[in-house]
C-alpha cells in the first residue's frame, strides 16, 4: 500500500526566557548566562533559523522517520504490510499541520464529500452541454421555418396550417439529419398516404452542425469523467426523443444507429479536445500517429473535393443563375432556397470526393463518374446545374490527383517514423481510419428523394479512399527509402519548414479547479 505524504508538522516554538518558561541553551551568540536575548531570538525566528529547535537542520527532517504527532506509525514498513488502516492515520489532530504542498490535511470523510460534490457538478455541466447543443441544432432549422411561415401566413397555399404545424414539419426535417425518413404530405397526398413523397437522403450539413455544437459544448464544459460524458449523450438523446414525440414519428433502426453515431462521435471529439493528455494516456505511439495521419489525409482529400466543387460552380455559374431566376421567388423564398443549398453543400462535397476517387455518384437515372456522365432529368435545384454534361469525362487520370494529394498529406507522419516497419503500421492505420470515415460519409450521403430512388453515393466510397491512401503510402515509403540511402533527412527538412511557417495562437480553455 502506498504511503501518504508525511505531514510537515512544525515543532512547538520554544519559550523565550523571561516569559514564564524554562530557558533554553543556544550555540549561537549569547550573553554571559548562555541564553539568547529576546531580540536575538526574534531575529532567528524571522530568518527561519531556530538554533534551539530540534528540527533546525533540514537534513534531519529529510532523514527522519515518518511519524505523526502521537508516534503511532513510526515504522515505514507497517504501511507496506497493509496491517494499518490509512483512514485512521490521515485523521491528524495536530493544529496547524500541513500537507506536502502546504495545504491543510483533510479528513477522508471531508475529502470524499468534496470529491462527490465535484463529480456532481461535472455531471450537471455535462447534462447542460448535451441539452444546449441539441436544442441549438433543433433551433437552427425550426426558427427559419417558423419565420418563413409567419412571413407567408396569408398565402392561400398554406390553408389552415398553423405555426405549430410549421414547427412540427421543421422537426421532421431535423430528424432527417439523424437518418429518420421524412414523409412529405400535401393536401393531394393526404387522401392517399401511399402516394406521399419519402425522403431518406440525409442532409450531412445539418448533421455536422449538430456534432460540432455537441463537441463545442463538451469542450467548454471541461468534462473529464466518462460517466459525465455518458450523461451528455443521454441528455442530447432525450432531446432527440422529444423531437420524435413532437413530430409524431417512430424511429427506425437506421435512425437509432445514426443518432448514436452522431451524438457519441461529437461528444468524444469534444472530450478529446478538452482532456487531450488524459484521453490519450497509454495509447501506443503508432496508433496515435496513424490516427492523426488518417485524419490529415481525409481532410486533404475533402479539401480537394471542395475545391473541385467550387471550380464546377464557377465554370457553370450561368446555368446555376438561370435555374435560380426561373423560380421567380420572393425574398423569403430565395433566402430559404439559399439556406437549403448551403445545407446541401457538404453532401455535394462528398459526391465530388466520390467522383475524384472513382465510384462516382448518381441522381436518379443520371450517373456521373470521372469517365463519363449519362443523360437524364435532374431536380430543379440551382446547385445541381453544376453537374457535368452528358459525355466523356477526364478519365481515370483524375485518380493521379487524388494520390498526389494523399501523398502530400502523408509525407510528414511517415518521415517521422523510425523505420519501414513503423511506416507500414502508421500507413495501415491511416488507410483504415480514412476508409472507415469515408464509408460513413458515403453511407450518409446516399438515399432516395421521392421518385428518385437512387441518389448520391454508397459506403463503397470507403474502399476507394482506403485504396488511394494505400497507394500513396507505398509511394511515399519508396521515396523515403531512396532519400535515406542518399543521406537526406526528410523529417528534419519538414520540421524546419514547418517551424518557419507562422501559426496563429488560438485561445485555450483552462480547466476550472474543483473546490
Amino acid at each position: 500500500m502506498a504511503r501518504p505524504p508525511a505531514p510537515r508538522v512544525r515543532p512547538a516554538r520554544p519559550r523565550i526566557a523571561g516569559s514564564g518558561g524554562a530557558p533554553a541553551t543556544s550555540a549561537t551568540s549569547a550573553d554571559d548566562t548562555g541564553e539568547l536575548t529576546r531580540s536575538e531570538r526574534a531575529d532567528a525566528w524571522s530568518r527561519g533559523d531556530d538554533p534551539e529547535s530540534e528540527w533546525a537542520d533540514e537534513s534531519e527532517w529529510a532523514d527522519a522517520e515518518w511519524t505523526n504527532h502521537e508516534g503511532e506509525w513510526s515504522d515505514d514498513d507497517e504501511w507496506s504490510d497493509g496491517d494499518a488502516d490509512p483512514t485512521s492515520t490521515q485523521e491528524l489532530a495536530t493544529v496547524g499541520g500541513t500537507g506536502e504542498y502546504g495545504r491543510s490535511v483533510v479528513r477522508p470523510a471531508v475529502r470524499a464529500r468534496r470529491d462527490l460534490g465535484a463529480v456532481a457538478r461535472e455531471i450537471g455541466r455535462a447534462v447542460r452541454a448535451g441539452l444546449e447543443a441539441s436544442v441549438l441544432s433543433w433551433l437552427v432549422l425550426v426558427v427559419p421555418v417558423v419565420a418563413a411561415y409567419i412571413a407567408t401566413v396569408a398565402a392561400p397555399v398554406l390553408g389552415e396550417a398553423s405555426w405549430f404545424d410549421a414547427a412540427r414539419n421543421a422537426t421532421s426535417g431535423w430528424l432527417l439529419s439523424f437518418g429518420q425518413p421524412l414523409v412529405v404530405t400535401t393536401p393531394a397526398t393526404a387522401i392517399a398516404p401511399a402516394s406521399s413523397t419519402v425522403v431518406t437522403l440525409v442532409p450531412i450539413g445539418l448533421t455536422l452542425v449538430t456534432a460540432a455544437l455537441l463537441a463545442g459544448a463538451v469542450r467548454r464544459a471541461m468534462i473529464a469523467n466518462p460517466v459525465s460524458l455518458l450523461a451528455t449523450v443521454l441528455a442530447a438523446g432525450g432531446v432527440v426523443a422529444g423531437g420524435y414525440r413532437l413530430a409524431g414519428a417512430t424511429p427506425t433502426l437506421g435512425a437509432v444507429l445514426t443518432t448514436a453515431l452522431v451524438l457519441v462521435g461529437g461528444a468524444v471529439a469534444g472530450w478529446l479536445r478538452s482532456t487531450p493528455v488524459t484521453a490519450r494516456e497509454g495509447w501506443p505511439t503508432w496508433c496515435l500517429a496513424g490516427l492523426r495521419a488518417g485524419r490529415r489525409v481525409l481532410l486533404a482529400l475533402l479539401g480537394t473535393a471542395a475545391a473541385t466543387l467550387v471550380l464546377a460552380l464557377v465554370v457553370r455559374a450561368s446555368a446555376v443563375l438561370a435555374v435560380q431566376q426561373s423560380f421567380g421567388a420572393d425574398v423569403v423564398s430565395t433566402l430559404l432556397l439559399l439556406a437549403t443549398q448551403l445545407l446541401a453543400l457538404p453532401t455535394l462535397v462528398v459526391w465530388a470526393l466520390s467522383w475524384l476517387v472513382g465510384p462516382g455518384f448518381s441522381i436518379g437515372a443520371v450517373v456521373v463518374t470521372s469517365d463519363a456522365a449519362t443523360a437524364g432529368p435532374l431536380p430543379a435545384l440551382p446547385v445541381l446545374a453544376a453537374v457535368p454534361d452528358t459525355g466523356p469525362g477526364p478519365g481515370r487520370w483524375i485518380l493521379v490527383l487524388a494520390v498526389l494529394v494523399a501523398a502530400g498529406a502523408l509525407v510528414a507522419p511517415l518521415a517521422r517514423a523510425r523505420d519501414w516497419r513503423a511506416r507500414g503500421v502508421v500507413g495501415a492505420v491511416a488507410a483504415t481510419t480514412a476508409g472507415l470515415a469515408a464509408a460513413v460519409l458515403g453511407g450518409l450521403s446516399g438515399g432516395s428523394v421521392g421518385p428518385l430512388a437512387v441518389v448520391g453515393t454508397t459506403a463503397a466510397l470507403g474502399l476507394a479512399v482506403a485504396a488511394v491512401v494505400a497507394v500513396a503510402v507505398a509511394g511515399v515509403g519508396a521515396v523515403l527509402v531512396v532519400a535515406e540511402r542518399r543521406g537526406v533527412d526528410v523529417a528534419a527538412i519538414i520540421d524546419t519548414a514547418l517551424a518557419a511557417v507562422p501559426r496563429p495562437r488560438l485561445p485555450r480553455l483552462r480547466r476550472r479547479r474543483s473546490r
